[in-house]
């Protein structure tokens, strides 16, 4: 995943906030599906790292929007990009 996204647009701040949360979890993935193997299925870590993924791919179009319909597009982008447990827990509370 690459570092360098340059967002532009009235919720750019918050979609970098939550890119930025998402790439620090991913880069625990193996702590993650570690612990969640614990008492769970043990694929936070891939589940973390694929909302990762998702919310960069869509952080421009979603930085352009005002912030509450960010959210929700960063929601969408979890929702369908990470579609564990996990990541549906995670879409909700950003829908």
């Amino acid at each position: 995943m690459s570092d360098d996204l340059a967002l532009t647009g009235p919720a750019a701040g918050v979609v970098a906030l939550v890119v930025a949360a998402a790439r620090a979890a991913a880069a625990e993935a193996d702590l993650l599906n570690r612990l969640d193997g614990v008492a769970g299925d043990g694929d936070l870590g891939i589940t973390a790292t694929r909302a990762a993924e998702a919310l960069a791919a869509v952080a421009p179009e979603a930085a352009a929007l005002e912030p509450g319909p960010a959210l929700r597009r960063l929601g969408r982008a979890i929702a369908s990009g990470a579609p564990s447990s996990g990541g549906t827990l995670i879409a909700f509370a950003l829908m």
